[in-house]
């Protein structure tokens, strides 16, 4: 963890930034939900992002949004998942950016990894990430795995917060709702 020490200070302002942000959005003196309502009805702090937008207005953001051609093939064939990667890394290329960050599902995150490590010069930079929705489905599958046996599944259900079969669907990570 050498790297991620607080050496640089391009780091250390960027967190001061984020702290006095969530500072700022927190400003009511007590907590309860009507204040956390009204402060967010009248929210006179903007999101992160415009935040920082206005701390740093030299900062352009260029923004193309548009669709990618469509590709006559499986999602989860090999050959489909390498068009795309090699597809994205030229679309990244002509915006001027130095690496391509991708997304994927679960299924098809683990075949676009096998792909870049069977071809680790072609991809090297390709960062190949799984969706958040998957994430915290793996999140929930850990906590379940963790305290499987706690007894929190028994207090979800008598307390009415979730069925039976909900109830083991979240614990194996099945359930996101």
């Amino acid at each position: 963890m050498e790297w991620y020490k607080d050496k640089n200070d391009e780091i250390r302002t960027a967190r001061n930034a984020d702290f006095i942000w969530a500072l700022l959005r927190l400003c009511p003196k007590k907590f309860g939900e009507a204040v956390i309502a009204e402060v967010l009805d009248k929210q006179a702090i903007p999101s992160w992002a415009g935040f920082n937008a206005i701390l740093y207005p030299e900062m352009l953001i260029i923004s193309n949004i548009g669709y990618c051609p469509m590709i006559n093939g499986s999602s989860n064939d090999y050959s489909t998942i390498y068009t795309v990667l090699k597809y994205a890394q030229k679309i990244s290329a002509a915006m001027g950016h130095a690496d391509t960050v991708k997304t994927f599902d679960l299924a098809i995150y683990s075949k676009a990894k096998e792909i870049q490590w069977r071809f680790p010069d072609e991809f090297s930079i390709v960062v190949v990430r799984m969706g958040g929705f998957h994430i915290a489905l793996n999140f929930l599958s850990l906590l379940g795995k963790k305290f499987g046996d706690s007894g929190r599944d028994d207090l979800w259900i008598k307390s009415g917060v979730y069925a039976a079969g909900s109830t083991s669907a979240l614990m194996k990570g099945k359930s996101y709702n």
